[in-house]
């Protein structure tokens, strides 16, 4: 529930990119559905979906790497983020929405998506009684 490590292989089996996406998670007593991630294989991009502290998602992946990572602790209080990875390692961090608008009664649950194409996936949120269906389309 924390980094994320993407590693790449040459034709020849050798290591071709080494990166790690910094993801700080953790929550106490709720089982971890607000936790983990969603990796939407993009082709020549790579996507990782998941909960983040409001105040990660301007940050870039060096400043994150030096210690500048706040705790996703309440999933009530986090962003949904998507962190796409070309082939060369290089990160692009966007916010696709807020699990804390008064609005969204739900909060993201990577574990629980459906991709339904080569380019698009439905996430899921939930919190009790009420979910929310979203179509992400890469």
């Amino acid at each position: 529930y924390n980094d994320i490590i993407v590693v790449g292989f040459d034709p020849k089996g050798q290591i071709s990119l080494l990166k790690k996406i910094s993801k700080y998670q953790h929550t106490v007593n709720d089982g971890g559905p607000y936790s983990s991630y969603v990796l939407v294989d993009g082709g020549s991009m790579l996507h990782f979906i998941y909960n983040d502290s409001p105040d990660n998602v301007h940050r870039t992946e060096s400043e994150i790497g030096h210690g500048h990572l706040d705790n996703m602790g309440n999933p009530g209080r986090s962003v949904v983020v998507m962190v796409s990875m070309d082939m060369k390692g290089n990160t692009q961090r966007v916010q696709l929405s807020d699990n804390h608008s008064k609005k969204n009664n739900c909060w993201f649950q990577p574990k629980m998506n459906k991709r339904i194409s080569d380019k698009d996936i439905i996430l899921y949120s939930g919190k009790g009684k009420y979910y929310r269906l979203g179509r992400v389309s890469l």
